[in-house]
């Protein structure tokens, strides 16, 4: 998977700023947000995507769940259309904006989004307190562990997880010579969840990449920033969570002068 540069902007003017995004393929939306407010952009993913469908044998379940949580912008996976054909009155949850974003680019209506875009967040949400039980299905990377399901199956809850995605780091070789090729041009670096920081982190030490600690990086969580600045990053900013219109608004005010903590 190579680098994608453009250099094109909204217009002629000189771009403010060069953003290397590092989230993994998906939803182009960002990229079009920041090229539309004149910020020219580089694309790099760190980690790499393989949608799975739910098995024929799991189908029943989907239907007869009274609640559906999305862990992930990725939690769809190949499962749009089976997911239409057995919805009926499922309450959804997505994790966050930007997992939002991504239900409803597919038509499916987000029901609830935690004020705090966590497992936590979610355990928090009314829903979940009632006096009474519900079957909930999670979705989400199928490597992941589970202490949201367990936590809510000791509520009473009947929870069950489905793994609907497999996400792996790319060889740390391969992303040092694709970044090697552009160092010099990027002003900002993303991060846009914990696993994928502490995969540059990890090319960085690998691949002997120390400058990239040198770019301002964006994060999209108050404790990946903790860790950045404990890594030794020199400038980390935090946008209000990880919706592509708020990491964009995050690198555009802090290009002109605007601060962000």
């Amino acid at each position: 998977m190579a680098a994608t540069n453009h250099s094109h902007c909204s217009s002629s003017a000189k771009p403010l700023a060069h953003a290397l995004l590092t989230h993994t393929s998906g939803s182009d939306q960002l990229e079009k947000l920041l090229i539309q407010n004149n910020i020219r952009i580089s694309h790099i993913p760190m980690m790499s995507i393989a949608p799975l469908e739910i098995s024929t044998m799991k189908q029943p379940v989907l239907h007869e769940a009274d609640i559906w949580i999305f862990l992930s912008r990725h939690s769809l996976g190949d499962n749009t259309h089976t997911l239409k054909q057995t919805q009926t009155d499922q309450r959804i949850i997505a994790i966050g904006p930007g997992t939002a974003e991504t239900l409803l680019s597919h038509e499916f209506t987000v029901d609830y989004v935690p004020d705090e875009h966590s497992s936590i967040g979610i355990l928090n949400l009314p829903i979940l307190n009632e006096n009474r039980a519900f079957n909930v299905i999670i979705f989400s990377e199928i490597s992941s562990p589970s202490p949201l399901k367990k936590a809510l199956n000791e509520r009473g809850h009947q929870a069950v997880q489905f793994g609907t995605y497999c996400q792996k780091p790319r060889c740390t070789n391969t992303l040092a010579n694709e970044i090697t090729c552009i160092y010099d041009q990027p002003t900002y670096i993303t991060a846009h969840s914990q696993r994928g920081l502490q995969h540059i982190v990890t090319t960085i030490e690998s691949e002997n990449l120390g400058f990239i600690k040198e770019k301002t990086l964006v994060v999209t969580h108050k404790k990946m920033q903790v860790y950045a600045q404990k890594k030794g990053f020199q400038s980390v900013i935090c946008s209000a969570d990880n919706s592509a219109k708020e990491v964009c608004n995050t690198i555009k005010q802090h290009s002109i002068g605007e601060t962000h903590g």
